[in-house]
């Protein structure tokens, strides 16, 4: 099931078919509660479902700005506000990945009741802390990956995100001063007065100049091609994640939406 359309991505992505290949609809779930047991499907394969969904999401909305960094930002600060939301929802993806291996860790009674009651799933997710994550045969191996992702590559770029947030710019002041003209205000004629100003700034006569914090260069080339990489990085994790936690029936629906589409 193409849930995404991929086809429309103006760039590569490696593995970017991962967005797609684990889609289950609600309606084949729906089916899958009617199997008999031990078929049945279970709460924490529905949820392994809705966990795939919301981490495939900030995938592609991360995949969205950052084609619109490349091809549809008219200025400065039409690339800044794509660099950072692209930057943002990468951060969500990682974080909804140890979201996901939290609920694998549970018992499929504690998954049944978080599927049935979103309430207690979302107060789940707000008070989980990465470092309260129980580790387990299954899940050692994609943490080890997330934790090398985040020591050699989105430690970097979510450092820029949260200097962005905090300052509103990534270029670098040209100088540590800031500059004021001093202008005698003609209230017979304001406008006099505003080409006045205009000269003055433009000719640089006579500034008043005063200390500015300095800014942070951040080439934003560079930056999404670092976000690039790491979607890519993502996509392997993830497709990893759902080779070890689905079942048997959520392979038999897979096959169920693939030979409906056929």
């Amino acid at each position: 099931m193409n849930y995404y359309d991929l086809n429309s991505l103006g760039l590569k992505y490696k593995n970017i078919g991962i967005l797609n290949k684990y889609y289950v609809e609600d309606t084949f779930f729906a089916v899958a509660e009617q199997f008999v047991e031990p078929y049945k499907i279970t709460a924490t394969q529905k949820i392994l479902g809705i966990k795939y969904s919301s981490v495939t999401f900030n995938i592609f909305t991360s995949i969205y700005y950052l084609e619109q960094y490349c091809f549809n930002s008219n200025n400065k600060y039409q690339e800044l506000i794509n660099t950072q939301s692209s930057n943002f929802y990468i951060q969500a993806t990682y974080d909804n990945l140890y979201q996901l291996l939290n609920f694998m860790t549970l018992s499929e009674e504690e998954n049944i009741k978080l599927y049935n009651d979103d309430q207690k799933r979302y107060n789940k997710e707000k008070g989980f802390r990465i470092e309260k994550l129980k580790r387990d045969n299954k899940n050692i191996k994609i943490i080890q990956l997330l934790e090398d992702l985040y020591k050699t590559k989105l430690k970097v770029v979510r450092k820029h995100n949260n200097y962005v947030k905090h300052n509103g710019h990534l270029e670098e002041f040209e100088e540590n001063i800031t500059k004021v003209y001093p202008l005698s205000f003609n209230k017979s004629n304001p406008l006099a007065t505003i080409e006045k100003a205009m000269y003055n700034v433009k000719n640089d006569i006579d500034p008043l100049t005063s200390k500015a914090p300095r800014g942070k260069k951040v080439e934003l080339n560079q930056l999404t091609g670092q976000i690039l990489v790491i979607i890519e990085d993502l996509l392997d994790i993830l497709d990893t994640t759902m080779e070890i936690y689905i079942d048997e029936t959520y392979r038999e629906l897979l096959r169920m939406m693939a030979d409906n589409m056929d």
